[in-house]
Formats: structure tokens, C-alpha cells, sequence
């Protein structure tokens, strides 16, 4: 093993420790957000062997109820479902299989680290192959110290599987273009489609770019077999410019869009940068078009014949398309209807598009871009944890979609435009940069945007931005090597990162520790309240709630299948009290009403039926 190859395992392993941390002192190993108790409710499900419970009994299923499992009834069965009864998670099943196997080993909550150590691993990885091995180190460092990589991998959410099948799917594709073996088709397909199966949106924004790559790979492969097409040097420049000018515009178009003085979060963006850097990289394109350098700095477009080139990526569509069925065959077993959309049938307004149908208020493009602003905002300062300083301070109050725990603006993307001024002439920065427009632009289609877990939808696209602005670094770095000033370049990426991981990090998982801080308490006030530690415990909860999350945390305790050490149970009118204490006997009960727990039960003082 070289020495870069155990840098990049120890940086891994940093990452580790961090996910490790976030997810014991921010979270404890306890899901919060209703996304998570979906997720867990159905891996506990798929660890028994289970797709989804049947429960008959509609006042069991009531009194049990968890926010975003569906719980089936006559309603459904009226639209002509096949699932009464029937109690199962409204999310795709990729990331519940996966987190089942962590509730198999009784460690669900190592899971997501374990995944980023991966995915750190696999970025340092691409980053060498594709450049050279001092992005994939580079790269490598960025990701295991940004912030948003910390709360994804220290929660339950689905987002670290889905970046680390990401990059599994990239690498097999580069392995396909650059040495062209079949098996490579298989590794990506599975990637591709177990992606689907987790989240079908990122699956195809992320599937979309490295299509139409793929297609022109074949395209010119069929016109060399054809005809033996080879591109003249005018038309290879013709094809350069008329991409960045495309490029130009849409960049243009979007920032445009974007511009809005009203907006706090970035008023009157400038236009001149972009201009600036495309005239540059413009006249880059001309002089090495005329001159062009003897360093090869891509693999040939097409290494083999037609029928090689197009062999992997068949065999890449046909696993893709098979594993990801896995989610239409979920939606046959738990419903009967392979195409149901199982967000409808918790909330029928959650849906992709536009339309007053769609979304809790409507969507809109205006909406869209709003949803744009705050989570850019959010996401440029959680990427690497750059931001202006001073910043202020972090036990500032924690307010609506301001994800951050500061106000001034993100930094995060200060190295990314040195890539495409430096790096224009590799193809695969062009593809990254493309597949990353396509994770943002897709998400402009939901109608809410990311909210308590930073800006989550963007993390998908995460690891490529390191890579890209790992790459930006080094080509800066090359071009000051005459003056000696190498190390100052990696000095400063350096600095950056240990403001990160001393600074704003610590801050921001401090933040996400403040909202997790109540459940965490009812927790530990249940713990001490336990008058026999040998008993298994019965929470009997009454009493209308604002929101469900006063009590999430209790409902995070509660196994599906009830025989868990602690068993919630809401009992909103008191009326189920002496039905719970027969299916409990042997627990000791513990009342939770207003907030408050006790060991004495007062009728007087609950609800009335009716109430």
C-alpha cells in the first residue's frame, strides 16, 4: 500500500470518527425527523423478514400510528388498493434493506457512518484515476470535513447511501470508458438501480447527464465503424465553443432568474464573472485547439470498437432497470398497484410539478426559486464550512429554513470556478459540472425545500464538488510551481479545512444538537423515572398535540412489532387505558400528559372522551 493510499484511509477514518460523533451527540442514536422514523419503522420490518405488518384492529393501528407510515384503510381500499390493514413505510425500500442489516446486527445507528467511510474512500479514488493522486487526497479531506456529510452520515436519513451509490455508478462508468471491460456494466448497473430503489429522483438526474455522455460515445463509435470518422480541428473547436456558449447562456439565463433584491440571500448576483471566466476559457479553447499540448488529458472517446463500446452500457441499462423495479415490485406487494405513488396516500398533495395540486400550497417557479435561494444559501456555507467572517454567533436563535448557524455568505465554492478555467479541456469535469446542474435544476421541481438537516437534497452532488474544487486547487498549484509557492496553495486548503473541522463545524452540529435537545430530555427523564430497571416500559400518552414531534422521540423507542423495551402508546381521549394494561401486563406503565411524566394516573385530569 503507497503512502497516499494510507493518507487517504486515515483521512476515511476521520471521517468516521466525525459521523460517529455527530450521531451519538447530536442525535444519540435516536431518529427525529418523521423521514427517519419511516425509514427505521421499515427496516425493523425487512431485519424479520417482513414487507409490511397487517394489523386489522383500526384503534391498534391509531394508537401505534408513526408519522409517514402508511397506515391502510377503507379510504385507500375505496381507490381501489389492494391493503387493508396493512402498515408499511411510504418511502422507497433501497436505504430500509440496507439499514436493515444494521438492526440485524443491533447497530443500526453505525450504518451511515460506515457508508461515508466508503464514500470518502471512493472519492479519493475517482479523484486519482480521473486526475491525479493529489485531488483524490484533496478530495478526499473536503468530504470527510464538510459539515453536511457530518449530519447526513450522523442521522437515518437516506442521503449518504444514495452519494455513496453515486459514486459507485461514476466509477463504473469511468472504468467502462477507459478500459472497456463488461463487468463494469454490472457494478454499475447495481449501483444505478439499487440508486432507484433509494431515491428514483436522484437516480435519474444523476442517470440523465451520463446518457446522453454515453450516447455520443456510441455515436461516434457507429461513425467510425461506419465511415472511419475522424473530426477535424475546426470542428472540434466548432463543437468546444458552441458548448461553452450554451454553457454561457444558461448561466446567464439561471442567475437572471435567480437575481431578485428583495431576497436576502444573494441579491443581485453579478453576471461579469461568468462572462469573464467563459471569454477565458474561450481563448483557451483556441490556442490549444492550434497548439495542442503533448500530455494526453483524457482517455480516447472511444477506446474499442462499436460493438465494445456498447456492451457494458447495455449490459449497465438491463441490471439498472431490473434491480430498480425493486421499488414498483414494493409498491405491488404493499398496495397492489405497481405505479402508486405511496406519498399520495399520506399526503395526496406530495407530488413532483407544478400546479396548485401540487404541494401543501401550490408549486410555482417562483416558489422553486425561493426554495433555490434558501437552500443554496444553506448548502454553500455547509459544503466545506467556509464562510465570511466574522460570522456570528453560534448560539444564535434557530429560525425557519436558515439552515445556518450564522448569517454571512458561503464560501464553500471558492476554489469551483478554478476547475473550469484550468481544467476546461478534461472531459469529465464538463460531466460533473453537468450532473450537478441536473441534481439542482431536478429538485426545483418538489415543492419544499430541504429544511431542518441542512440543505440534504443537494448531498447527492457533494462528493463531485470536492473533486472538482480538488481539482481547481492543483491546477492552480501547477501553474505557480516556477515561484516555488506550491506549498503555500496547499497551506491555505489546509487552514481552511481545520477552521472547518475546529470552528464551524463543532458550531453547526451544535445547532442540530439544540433542535434535537427536548427529545433527547424527554429520553433521559424516562430513563430516571423507571422505578424497576428490570421491567419493560408502557408510555401510555393522552391528550391532543400541537405537532407529533413533542413525542418522537417515544415513538422512535417503539419496535413495530411492540415487543421493544419501550412501547408508546397514544391514548387521545382516554378510552383505551384498561385494553393497553391487558396487552402489557408485566410493564411498568409510565403516563405522559402536557408534556410531563408520572406514575399515577388521575382520569380527572386527562382528556374526556369526546374531548
Amino acid at each position: 500500500m503507497t503512502k497516499t493510499a494510507i493518507l487517504a484511509l486515515l483521512i476515511s477514518f476521520g471521517g468516521l470518527i466525525a459521523a460517529l460523533w455527530v450521531s451519538n451527540h447530536a442525535f444519540e442514536h435516536i431518529p427525529y425527523l418523521e423521514d427517519e422514523l419511516a425509514y427505521t419503522y421499515q427496516a425493523q420490518l425487512f431485519a424479520r423478514g417482513d414487507v409490511y405488518l397487517r394489523q386489522p384492529d383500526a384503534d391498534l393501528r391509531r394508537m401505534f400510528w408513526k408519522p409517514f407510515v402508511i397506515n391502510c384503510n377503507d379510504t385507500h381500499t375505496a381507490q381501489g388498493l389492494n391493503c387493508q390493514g396493512k402498515l408499511f413505510s411510504k418511502y422507497p425500500p433501497g436505504w430500509s434493506a440496507v439499514l436493515a442489516s444494521g438492526y440485524w446486527m443491533g447497530m443500526a445507528w453505525a450504518v451511515n457512518p460506515l457508508i461515508f467511510l466508503l464514500s470518502i474512500a471512493l472519492t479519493y479514488r475517482l479523484g486519482k484515476e480521473i486526475f491525479d493522486v493529489r485531488v483524490g487526497i484533496i478530495a478526499a479531506l473536503l468530504l470527510a470535513s464538510s459539515p453536511i456529510a457530518w449530519i447526513q452520515s450522523g442521522s437515518f436519513m437516506s442521503h449518504s447511501l444514495a452519494l455513496g451509490l453515486v459514486l459507485i455508478f461514476s466509477w463504473a462508468m469511468w472504468r467502462i470508458e477507459v478500459r472497456g471491460h463488461w463487468w463494469w456494466g454490472i457494478v454499475g448497473g447495481v449501483a444505478l438501480g439499487w440508486l432507484f430503489a433509494t431515491r428514483p429522483s436522484v437516480a435519474v438526474s444523476v442517470a440523465v447527464p451520463f446518457v446522453l455522455y454515453s450516447g455520443l460515445r456510441i455515436g461516434i463509435a457507429g461513425l467510425r465503424a461506419r465511415w472511419n470518422f475522424q473530426l477535424v480541428w475546426w470542428g472540434k473547436l466548432l463543437i468546444l465553443l458552441a458548448a461553452l456558449l450554451f454553457a454561457t447562456v444558461l448561466s446567464v439565463w439561471a442567475i437572471n432568474q435567480l437575481r431578485d433584491p428583495s431576497e436576502k440571500s444573494f441579491p443581485n448576483w453579478p453576471v461579469w464573472p461568468v462572462l469573464a471566466i467563459s471569454g477565458l476559457i474561450a481563448l483557451q479553447m483556441v490556442w490549444f485547439t492550434l497548439n495542442p499540448p503533448i500530455k494526453r488529458q483524457n482517455p480516447p472517446l472511444v477506446l474499442h470498437g462499436f460493438g465494445k463500446t456498447l456492451l457494458p452500457l447495455l449490459i449497465l441499462a438491463f441490471v439498472a432497470i431490473g434491480l430498480g423495479s425493486i421499488h414498483f415490485l414494493y409498491n405491488w406487494i404493499t398496495t397492489g398497484d405497481p405505479t402508486q405513488n405511496l406519498y399520495q396516500l399520506v399526503w395526496e398533495y406530495d407530488r413532483l410539478g407544478f400546479g396548485e395540486d401540487h404541494g401543501r400550497s401550490g408549486h410555482s417557479w417562483t416558489r422553486a426559486k425561493r426554495n433555490l435561494n434558501w437552500d443554496m444559501d444553506c448548502y454553500a456555507r455547509d459544503l466545506f464550512g467556509w464562510v465570511q467572517m466574522p460570522d456570528n454567533a453560534p448560539n444564535a436563535p434557530v429560525t425557519g429554513n436558515r439552515c445556518a448557524v450564522g448569517e454571512n455568505a458561503g464560501l464553500s465554492w471558492l476554489f469551483l470556478p478554478l476547475v473550469f478555467i484550468f481544467g476546461w479541456q478534461r472531459r469529465w469535469v464538463w460531466l460533473f459540472g453537468l450532473v450537478c446542474v441536473s441534481v439542482v435544476f431536478s429538485t426545483m421541481f418538489y415543492w419544499i425545500n430541504a429544511g431542518d438537516y441542512s440543505a440534504r437534497y443537494y448531498y447527492e452532488m457533494t462528493a463531485f464538488l470536492a473533486i472538482l474544487s480538488a481539482a481547481g486547487v492543483v491546477h492552480v498549484a501547477d501553474l505557480v510551481r516556477p515561484f516555488r509557492l506550491q506549498p503555500a496553495i496547499y497551506a491555505i486548503v489546509c487552514l481552511l479545512v481545520g477552521t472547518t473541522i475546529i470552528g464551524y463545524g463543532p458550531d453547526r452540529i451544535e445547532k442540530i444538537t439544540r433542535l434535537t435537545e427536548y427529545h433527547r430530555q424527554q429520553y433521559h427523564v424516562l430513563e430516571q423515572m423507571r422505578i424497576y430497571p428490570e421491567k419493560d416500559v408502557l408510555i401510555i400518552s393522552y391528550g391532543e398535540y400541537d405537532t407529533w414531534r413533542e413525542i418522537s422521540a417515544l415513538m422512535a423507542l417503539t419496535s413495530p412489532y411492540l415487543d421493544s423495551e419501550y412501547v408508546l402508546a397514544r391514548d387521545r381521549y382516554n378510552t383505551v387505558r384498561d385494553r393497553l394494561l391487558e396487552m402489557f401486563p408485566n410493564r411498568e406503565v409510565i403516563y405522559h400528559y402536557n408534556g410531563q411524566f408520572t406514575h399515577i394516573y388521575n382520569a380527572e385530569e386527562l382528556v374526556p372522551v369526546g374531548g
